[in-house]
């Protein structure tokens, strides 16, 4: 679960073109509830939003998943929509 959630800069060569789209972000959430190893899952339309996604991403904070009552690292796809309106 996302405890801090942050809603990403939306890149102004993106903004001056009218180009909307989404962005999927890999990532391991660790035990600590940070994210690590964050990578770009996929990109639509590509070039636009993934440097924006990726920081976003790195300055969230989760909940940890749990196994047997431990925190555990889990992996996740975060989706981000970039949209005008």
């Amino acid at each position: 679960a996302v405890t801090r959630g942050v809603k990403p800069d939306y890149p102004s060569s993106a903004r001056s073109r009218r180009v909307e789209g989404r962005v999927i972000v890999r990532m391991v959430v660790e035990t600590s509830g940070q994210p690590g190893q964050c990578s770009i899952h996929s990109a639509n339309p590509q070039g636009y939003f993934e440097e924006a996604a990726l920081d976003a991403a790195r300055r969230m904070r989760f909940r940890p998943g749990t196994k047997a009552g431990k925190a555990v690292r889990t992996l996740v796809l975060l989706p981000f929509d970039f949209n005008l309106r």
